[in-house]
């Protein structure tokens, strides 16, 4: 027997947030993300997204025993910049039963209904910067630590619900060299000598300045991507919240022109998966000492995020990023980076990754149903 809860305390909000700790106990390669993060987005005190979005979470229970979960959002400003009437799916999790995914999704539509939403996408979330997309390729590896893990029995439950594909991003794994390349030497004293500069901080409180000029450059570089909407002061403040504390400084680069307005910048951090796994994704009471660790001593880098002016793009200010996280890298004996999910579109990012020996490891994508499609399942 499936019965399906709305969660609506804390008790069934802590099963919700820590149900895919418990799903992927046996898998080596799920990484855990934050429970307090995970918890934090229930809060409408502290998460700002809730000022606009609305956010239904569900647990499916089969035999008593909790079966499956799945995060539904209403997202007003990306209807009003696309025209839709969409609602989102997130934190969708579940054991190998078809009959327990269609039990989240009859309640998932069931607030369509409610909202008078047209259609209906995911795995998505509130902004670009949440993890999105379903994992299609590269289930032998581990999950970044802000992208999700899934089984690929999940495919085949959402295409048997009629869900087709949206669009797909693809991740790379670069094998960083220990000495620097030449060329990209030479592209960044060009640049320089244009007049920009690079802007290193040593600690949070000279990076505080910097914050808002840089997700100015964010929302400029990513309007046009697939989805995006922009990033308002408190969501800035929200974002920062998760992974200020788990930045390395010394990984962080920002641009500046002549003029000293910031036009570029480069977030990356080192890998925190193997910590997260470590700690179950708890930093409390002693989980904080593997991320500590990981922070000081790693192999590994996650590129979070990189952002140039869209009028700059292609005058070499991301080649002069790339050489400041390269030269980073050499100095921390740095070995791998891991991509975030880029568009399978965006060639022109994805081309810099050739000299890199690197491979394309996994893909991630983002399903897509209208409601009318989704409502022949329940007829």
């Amino acid at each position: 027997m499936i019965i399906v809860k709305e969660v609506t305390s804390r008790a069934l909000r802590k099963a919700f947030v820590t149900f895919p700790v418990k799903l992927y106990k046996n898998c080596p390669y799920f990484v855990p993300a934050l429970y307090s993060d995970e918890m934090k987005e229930f809060n409408p005190k502290k998460n700002p997204n809730l000022e606009e979005c609305e956010y239904f979470a569900f647990l499916a229970y089969k035999d008593g025993k909790i079966a499956g979960r799945i995060g539904v959002i209403t997202n007003p400003p990306a209807d009003r910049k696309f025209n839709t009437k969409r609602l989102r799916f997130r934190a969708f999790d579940v054991i190998d039963d078809f009959e327990v995914t269609k039990a989240l999704f009859a309640k998932v539509l069931e607030v369509m209904e409610r909202k008078g939403a047209n259609d209906l996408e995911g795995p998505n979330g509130f902004t670009d910067c949440d993890k999105e997309g379903l994992l299609i390729e590269g289930f032998d590896r581990c999950n970044l630590f802000f992208t999700y893990y899934n089984y690929p029995y999940y495919i085949t439950h959402l295409e048997r619900l009629g869900f087709s594909k949206m669009v797909d991003w693809n991740e790379y794994c670069l094998n960083l060299p220990t000495e620097m390349d030449p060329r990209l030497e030479k592209i960044a004293n060009l640049v320089m000598k244009k007049g920009y500069k690079v802007v290193k901080v040593k600690n949070h409180r000279e990076l505080k300045p910097y914050i808002m000029p840089a997700f100015k450059v964010y929302n400029e570089a990513f309007a046009e991507l697939y989805g995006t909407v922009p990033l308002n002061e408190k969501q800035v403040q929200y974002t920062l919240g998760e992974f200020l504390p788990l930045l390395n400084i010394d990984y962080l680069s920002i641009i500046k022109d002549k003029n000293d307005e910031v036009v570029g910048f480069a977030v990356v951090v080192p890998s925190l998966g193997k910590a997260s796994k470590k700690c179950h994704g708890k930093l409390f009471p002693w989980g904080f000492i593997p991320f500590l660790r990981a922070l000081r001593k790693n192999d590994t880098i996650d590129m979070l995020l990189i952002g140039v002016k869209p009028q700059l793009q292609g005058l070499g200010i991301n080649g002069l990023l790339i050489y400041e996280i390269l030269k980073t890298c050499i100095k921390h004996h740095i070995k791998y980076a891991e991509t975030g999910p880029e568009l399978e579109d965006n060639l022109k990012v994805q081309s810099q990754w050739a000299r890199y020996d690197a491979p394309k490891v996994r893909k991630r994508r983002l399903f897509y149903i209208t409601k009318e499609d989704l409502k022949k399942n329940y007829e």
